[in-house]
């Protein structure tokens, strides 16, 4: 089954052919009035539940899409004037030193924000393109309106995103939703900038008493996105879940400084390709 947004990119349709067909073409029948699939991506039309069947030679299976409209006027997509006035400045920066399908951006929450990356330039990605743009506070939902807004036009190489955290601490939103906001927000990204690589980080766990009922969450999530990242060519998932264990937090919520060694590491284990400076 699949999940497909009204007016957004096309969802990837997650299937595994078995060895004796895989070279066959696929048959998809279905109410083209209510979506559209082509090159194994469905795009909804319209809203609602629908079925679909596919068939390969004389195999078939039935499916249900699920295709959603999404109100972006709610509360959780707002961008408040701090983070307005960040995301301009970051796009002024993109503007003088972005360069398209060459330069990486890191891109989300406050991980990826330099007030708590701070050794970003000076101790590792000073001599890379590189640039780091994340706003502390975003959600995958405000990031949603960034991208159409920060990110219109960019032609970046790699996208590395950290995002997921205030969805579940912030916003305390459950576990399925989460999961759902965050695959749409990188089937949107993806649908923007198509030719980038998107390394999605895991979400990690805070270790305040506070906010400890929201941690079974973070797994839940974390799982649910490795799945997912899986059938995508265009998608790596890199996990730190367990990793950055309370003690390499600085606030009990972002990592020491010497602790970002970790995302770089895990990237670098990726095989992620960052140019150097021009």
């Amino acid at each position: 089954n699949a999940v497909a947004w009204v007016g957004y990119p096309g969802s990837e349709l997650d299937y595994t052919l078995a060895p004796s067909v895989k070279n066959e073409q696929i048959t998809y029948t279905y109410d083209n009035t209510k979506m559209t699939i082509a090159n194994g991506t469905v795009t909804a039309l319209s809203e609602g539940t629908f079925e679909v069947a596919a068939t390969v030679k004389e195999f078939s299976v039935k499916f249900s899409v699920t295709c959603k409209t999404v109100d972006t006027t709610g509360w959780r997509y707002t961008i408040g004037d701090a983070w307005q006035q960040k995301a301009d400045s970051l796009r002024e920066t993109w503007e003088l030193l972005g360069n398209d399908n060459q330069t990486t951006l890191f891109i989300g929450d406050s991980f990826f924000d330099t007030a708590y990356w701070t050794n970003f330039y000076n101790e590792f990605y000073g001599s890379y393109d590189a640039r780091c743009f994340g706003i502390g506070g975003t959600t995958s939902c405000t990031w949603e309106i960034l991208v159409d807004s920060l990110l219109k036009g960019v032609k970046a190489k790699n996208l590395v995103v950290n995002l997921g955290n205030n969805n579940i601490y912030n916003d305390k939103i459950d576990a399925d939703t989460t999961i759902e906001d965050l695959e749409r927000f990188y089937t949107l990204l993806h649908g923007r900038i198509p030719d980038a690589k998107v390394y999605i980080f895991s979400v990690t766990q805070r270790s305040i008493p506070d906010t400890a009922a929201y941690d079974p969450n973070v797994k839940i999530v974390n799982s649910a996105i490795e799945k997912w990242c899986a059938g995508k060519k265009w998608a790596t998932y890199l996990d730190l879940q367990d990793k950055l264990t309370a003690d390499k937090l600085s606030d009990r919520v972002h990592p020491k400084a010497e602790y970002y060694s970790y995302f770089v590491d895990v990237l670098t284990a990726a095989g992620i390709s960052i140019e150097k400076k021009p």
